[in-house]
């Protein structure tokens, strides 16, 4: 005999209205093979990564996400890279021969 499926429970929560409606696309471009997706089981399963995804971050294991508003100027952290490449560039010494060391 069948054993009877895990309890649920209905939840509400607001997400942003285009994120709605690229999830319900989704779904609905996927529902059928090789995927069979259905917004329940699609929505736990997101659940659940995140879960362990936030999990690894605070263990450690993953880094962190950057704070909304901190994901950084591309072309100052282009200039601290090219910076930093330019320094491991200059020669360290000269030595007796007039070479110069890197």
């Amino acid at each position: 005999m069948p054993s009877s499926p895990e309890p649920r429970k209905a939840v509400s929560f607001r997400i942003k209205t285009e994120l709605v409606a690229r999830m319900r696309r989704h779904i609905r471009d996927h529902a059928g093979r090789p995927q069979y997706l259905a917004l329940a089981t699609f929505l736990e399963s997101a659940i659940e990564r995140e879960i362990e995804r936030t999990g690894l971050i605070a263990a450690g294991a993953l880094p962190p996400d950057p704070a909304p508003g901190e994901a950084g100027d591309p072309v100052a952290e282009r200039k601290a890279v090219l910076a930093r490449q330019h320094l491991n560039n200059e020669p360290r010494s000269v030595g007796p021969s007039g070479c110069t060391v890197r």
